[in-house]
């Protein structure tokens, strides 16, 4: 509840006949009237002051002061054992008082102020070690104790230095540290590694069923953040039966395209494993599954100059619904699909019947000009478009989009990421590389590009290549060097060295053109890292080393992708990421509140998606390195290897 604001004690300020007073002046014959009376007041006090200090000179007990409120005691204690900690000049001395202060603040409550001491304790002292360790056991116990419970209420708190020193005494302090350990790596997108932190420690029996209930949720959080393959992967590589219980049950969920197939597989799973921590104790989201709707609308041309884009789009839709029909319950109610063609009727018609038909999801249009149009008058059906528009988001509309954009985000995070600090941009003349340069530089954050060049012609990149490299300049040198000196030596020219990485917005005949160019200016231990435009999967041999990142349909396919190949021929090559697009259309349609929750991400086809505030989905791609002539899917952890070692080897 409020405070509410105390009346002020009566004074001239809020007197009204004080105040009235002291506003007008008063004639000269009532002013001596108000000092006379004032002059004869002031004499009675005194006397009456005189009377009873000549009483207490008489012998009255003097009076006891006020003991001071208990609060007021701990903060005396506290700057008393502060300033005798900052006087000490032996470590453990210095220790103790400051032990005595993290005490009496955390008694009190003031978790900021033990915080600041908590750190000073893990300061390095004078003997050349943190001063926590002059500390007897049982105090350093308590220290952890303290210091471990205000990371974990603090989740903005860095606590790598923390975890380096804390050697967890007991069940209590080892899920607390690991919980920090966790959030730690989860801080770093390593989310299999975070959930693989907390599952060693749940196969332990846990006594505490609260404790055992917050286990599980952890442990289904990073779960939910850790992409469908590496679960797979991870299931398969486990030991222990209850850690592949966990990794199988987050990819059988994840990889779900409805949530009448997640339910399924949720009951088929917990009836395999009864006595499970997460059959005993469910994450919400396991709980909470929503019903798919009964009848969803496809919106996208099938004819004209966006006929095959259009149908590879629609593809994807029928095959994701096949797929989700083949693997729904015996008895589950059969969705309905409706597709109409907007290069025979207008986008406004289309909706208008799908409406009629009372579908519960509208998925499309897909050409810009069509959302454009529907997002005009705001659906009443909650529509899924398959592009986005550059005014933002529509009331009622989610946009998905293979936008470059979020290639060239996930190039700018991967160079961060990896520790990169400067780097060289080549880019083509087409209208997609200007957006994504635009949306690279917004990105890098501190990363600087050092030169910037443009192939206007594929023969010319070669000497692009030098000049960016300065490879020229060092030639010219030695060619100067040698006209003065009048001899001729033997000499290898050199490239700049103050680039870290390159990256290449270009498109597949040019990218093919850079590397051997990069590799013969001396630049073969420069990590190239290019868009899915620049690569033509057919043709990879002289590009060992490039790294792209592209959609997770055509780096690491699914069971869906094995399924349809033969079926759908527009699931492969040119035209299957707007199949792949189809796919995501159909299984965020079935998924729309979870992905309106927003609590964990949709791991999908076209990438892991995030909805934003603005209705608009985002993007995180995968990613995959060229590696003997094929394309190898890489994770965070193996970027960071990777770089690691192109930063060794570049030494």
């Amino acid at each position: 509840m409020r405070n509410l604001p105390q009346p002020l004690p009566q004074s001239r300020y809020n007197n009204p006949s004080a105040t009235a007073a002291w506003r007008y002046p008063l004639d000269r014959g009532e002013r001596r009237r108000l000092d006379r009376e004032s002059c004869a007041g002031r004499c009675s006090v005194l006397a009456t002051l005189a009377l009873l200090v000549l009483g207490a000179c008489a012998g009255n007990p003097p009076v006891e002061p006020a003991r001071e409120p208990a609060a007021a005691q701990a903060e005396d204690s506290v700057e008393v054992a502060l300033r005798r900690a900052e006087a000490a000049s032996v470590d453990r001395v210095k220790a103790s008082h400051y032990f005595d202060a993290l005490l009496a603040l955390h008694a009190r409550g003031d978790s900021a102020g033990a915080a600041r001491v908590v750190a000073r304790l893990r300061a390095v002292g004078d003997e050349g070690k943190p001063l926590l360790t002059a500390l007897p056991e049982a105090a350093r116990r308590r220290f952890q104790t303290i210091a471990l419970n205000i990371a974990v209420a603090n989740p903005d708190q860095a606590v790598g230095e923390l975890l380096a020193i804390i050697d967890p005494a007991g069940r209590q302090q080892e899920w607390m540290a690991a919980r920090l350990r966790a959030r730690e790596l989860s801080a770093a997108g390593l989310y299999a590694e975070a959930a693989g932190t907390l599952i060693s420690l749940a196969t332990d029996p846990i006594e505490d069923e609260s404790q055992v209930a917050e286990v599980s949720a952890a442990i289904w959080r990073y779960l939910s953040s850790t992409a469908v393959p590496e679960l797979a992967r991870n299931a398969a590589a486990a030991a222990v039966p209850e850690a592949r219980a966990w990794w199988s049950l987050a990819h059988d969920f994840n990889s779900a395209l409805t949530g009448t197939e997640q339910r399924s597989r949720w009951h088929r799973w917990r009836a395999s494993h009864p006595r499970h921590v997460a059959a005993r104790f469910p994450p919400q989201e396991l709980v909470d599954i929503a019903p798919d709707p009964s009848t969803i609308a496809l919106l996208t041309p099938l004819a004209g100059d966006f006929g095959v884009a259009g149908e590879a789009v629609r593809d994807g839709f029928v095959a994701a619904y096949l797929h989700a029909r083949a693997s729904a319950p015996a008895g589950a109610a059969a969705q309905g699909i409706h597709i109409y063609d907007t290069a025979a009727l207008s986008v406004e018609v289309a909706y208008q019947q799908a409406r009629r038909q009372g579908v519960d999801v509208v998925v499309g249009p897909l050409r810009k000009a069509a959302v454009a149009a529907l997002a005009a008058t705001p659906p009443d059906i909650p529509v899924i478009a398959l592009n986005s528009l550059e005014s933002g988001g529509r009331e009622g509309m989610i946009q998905l989009s293979l936008a470059v954009e979020d290639e060239a985000t996930a190039i700018a995070s991967a160079l961060n990421a990896e520790g990169f600090q400067r780097v060289v941009l080549f880019d083509s003349p087409a209208r997609w590389a200007a957006r994504a340069r635009t949306q690279l530089e917004a990105s890098l954050g501190d990363i600087e590009i050092v030169d910037f060049r443009t192939f206007l012609r594929v023969e010319d990149i070669t000497s692009i290549v030098g000049d960016a490299l300065h490879v020229a300049e060092s030639q010219a040198r030695a060619a100067q060097l040698e006209l003065d000196l009048g001899a001729t030596f033997e000499f290898t020219p050199r490239r700049r060295d103050d680039v870290d990485a390159v990256v290449a917005l270009v498109d597949s005949a040019e990218l093919k053109s850079l590397k051997p160019a990069l590799d013969f200016h001396f630049a073969r231990d420069l990590t190239v890292f290019a868009p899915s435009p620049a690569i033509d999967i057919t043709d990879l041999e002289r590009l060992e080393g490039v790294r792209v990142c592209d959609i997770p349909w055509r780096i690491h396919g699914d069971g869906l992708s094995d399924a349809v190949g033969a079926a759908f021929s527009l699931s492969r090559g040119s035209y299957s990421a707007l199949f792949a697009l189809g796919v995501d259309g159909f299984r965020l349609a079935n998924q729309l509140p979870r992905l309106a929750q927003g609590r964990t991400p949709i791991f999908g086809s076209t990438g892991t998606l995030f909805l934003g505030d603005d209705g608009r989905i985002r993007r995180e791609l995968a990613w995959a390195e060229v590696q003997q002539g094929t394309l190898v899917p890489i994770s965070a952890r193996g970027r960071e290897r990777a770089a690691s070692t192109t930063h060794r080897n570049s030494e």
